[in-house]
């Protein structure tokens, strides 16, 4: 019996990534989500993380993201993200240069507490990939 269901993942440039898998795990808003086949539909959004792609052939692939909106229906996961990085694409450079930028925006003083919270969820997630 086949597992799978459709996985896109679409930036306003392209699209990223666009096949059958058997499972992923996102960083949602409410928290990380595993979604399968047959999973009941939903709409959410996101918060930055890494999503983490089993392929049909069971390899994995994993992608850093920092926002977007998910809507999984009809066993067809759709993600629309401007922030998308394949993790083996991402240079020490990028990851930096994406680490300094955070750090100066949470230390305005205009933040509100959601920003902020996403903001230093940034840190963490961007902090911890290893390359």
């Amino acid at each position: 019996m086949d597992e799978n269901f459709k996985l896109d993942i679409i930036s306003p440039e392209k699209t990223l990534f666009s096949d059958d898998v058997s499972m992923v795990t996102m960083p949602a808003v409410e928290g990380d989500m595993g979604i399968l086949k047959n999973h009941i539909k939903f709409i959410t959004f996101l918060k930055p993380g890494i999503i983490n792609i089993q392929l049909k052939d069971k390899s994995s692939e994993e992608l850093y993201i920092e926002e977007g909106t998910v809507e999984f229906s009809g066993n067809i996961l759709t993600v629309l993200s401007s922030t998308v990085f394949k993790l083996n694409e991402l240079s020490k450079d990028l990851v930096q240069e994406m680490i300094e930028e955070a750090d100066k925006e949470i230390n305005r003083n205009d933040l509100t507490d959601k920003h902020q919270f996403i903001l230093s969820h940034k840190l963490s997630v961007l902090k911890n990939i290893s390359i």
